[in-house]
């Protein structure tokens, strides 16, 4: 964990600019799960205002030099290979940067 462009991050590698974010399904209004217009009960905002929030962040922490993975709860919670393919990714970049 750590801080960058004013964000809470998530996870961040110790020393390449790698960030990856964790959405939770609700809390991000997963687009696969619900419609723009769909409203959060909890904090009162709608998936499109909540996805506009998201894409802001993202472009944030881009401009501030690092490369973001978003993960899905979803896809996590459905794909036992998820967090391996993360791995591979990595790894990749490492060999690639």
């Amino acid at each position: 964990k750590g801080t960058v462009a004013g964000y809470c991050i998530d996870i961040m590698h110790e020393t390449l600019p790698i960030i990856v974010e964790v959405n939770g399904d609700f809390w991000h209004a997963n687009p696969s799960l619900y419609e723009s217009s769909w409203v959060n009960n909890v904090n009162k905002r709608t998936a499109q205002e909540i996805w506009d929030r998201d894409a802001k962040r993202l472009q944030d922490l881009k401009d501030a030099g690092y490369d973001v993975i978003v993960l899905w709860q979803k896809d996590i919670k459905n794909n036992k290979n998820y967090v391996s393919q993360i791995e591979d990714f990595v790894k990749n970049y490492l060999t690639n940067s």
